[in-house]
């Protein structure tokens, strides 16, 4: 992580920074004026929490591409606590996630494979040149399951992961 360590010194001395950052969304390379608060390691990955026009925003490190630090001191404002805005700031991103739910039909070896028992009335005789349309249905040796994930791009990469 080339950044860490300039980071870093930015949140011990207290300096303003201009960043040059890559986010998931467009446009996806942004730069931003910000004032480095406090550093948090989360599950191996480091984050910058730092207040800037729009309010306190929170930035992975790993997706700064540059860092100009400023000569510009600031004071981290009067009350602010980084352990308090984390636990919010978590829990506000997983009031956030986006719930797919999938509706897939499988046959007893793909229903082996993933490690998984479907529900519904059970296995019918297969039938491969009639498999019917409807998901729902169970018939020709497909039973229906229903899978929930946070993100829906784990339900095409990994059909076995389970989120809570």
């Amino acid at each position: 992580m080339p950044h860490l360590a300039a980071v870093a010194a930015t949140v011990w001395a207290r300096r303003a920074v201009v960043l040059q950052y890559r986010r998931w969304r467009a446009p996806e390379e942004i730069e931003r004026r910000v004032e480095p608060y406090g550093l948090v390691l989360k599950a191996g990955r480091w984050y910058l929490v730092a207040g800037g026009p729009s309010g306190i925003r929170t930035y992975r490190v790993d997706q700064i591409l540059e860092i100009r630090p400023l000569e510009e001191e600031f004071v981290i404002p009067d009350g602010f606590d980084l352990a308090g805005y984390w636990n919010g700031y978590l829990a506000d991103f997983r009031a956030r996630l986006h719930t797919a739910e999938a509706l897939v039909r499988l046959t007893p070896e793909g229903a082996h494979r993933l490690g998984v028992t479907p529900t519904g009335t059970g296995w019918t005789p297969a039938c491969p040149s009639s498999r019917s349309t409807t998901p729902t249905e169970s018939s020709c040796g497909w039973a229906p399951m229903s899978r929930s994930w946070h993100r829906p791009n784990y339900a095409t990469a990994s059909p076995r992961r389970h989120e809570t």
